[in-house]
């Protein structure tokens, strides 16, 4: 089987047209969906979206000559840091490299930006530290929080998580190609 080419590329997420913005809210509630014995809600809809994207960049992973979107993320700077945050894969295009693909590129948004880290805040429950701990992330901080927020079915524990953006050898480089309007 073929490998399937995904094309890498960072984007003002204030200029991603409507269709985009449908697609990414589908994406994210969909990898969210995993969580739902502990967050019921959706994590998303096209106005919160809007709202939680706005001044940030996407890094977005396209599959085809369609240029599908079946990877995303949110990243901003935070002082020294670029912060990570709303990262998702297809459902089923997970376990295959992608979420990789996608630290990677903010890996590179660091480095290129001279930032000294990258930073992210995730839920112990759902698995994602070990994750990001595989990734070389350490955590910073835990914060125990009680049983309602953000729609938690139980109280859940919020670990700040950081990753030195270090100089590498890497030729990998990020294209911006134009998002249609």
């Amino acid at each position: 089987m073929a490998e399937e080419k995904v094309q890498t590329g960072i984007y003002d997420a204030g200029m991603v047209d409507e269709q985009a913005v449908l697609d990414l809210v589908k994406l994210v509630n969909d990898a969210y969906g995993r969580h739902r014995w502990l967050f019921p809600e959706e994590r998303t809809n096209v106005t919160e979206f809007r709202r939680e994207a706005a001044g940030k960049e996407l890094v977005l992973l396209l599959s085809g000559p369609d240029e599908k979107i079946v990877g995303s993320a949110l990243v901003h700077e935070e002082g020294d840091a670029l912060y990570l945050e709303m990262v998702a894969v297809e459902l089923l295009r997970q376990g295959v490299g992608l979420g990789a693909r996608l630290m990677q590129a903010v890996e590179e948004i660091a480095r290129q930006r001279s930032l000294s880290k990258i930073r992210l805040s995730t839920v112990r429950e759902i698995g994602n530290v070990a994750y990001y701990l595989r990734h070389g992330f350490h955590i910073v901080q835990e914060q125990s929080l009680p049983r309602g927020t953000w729609g938690a079915l139980d109280s859940f524990t919020l670990a700040t998580m950081e990753k030195e953006a270090v100089r590498t050898n890497n030729d990998f480089s990020l294209p911006s190609p134009a998002m249609s309007s």
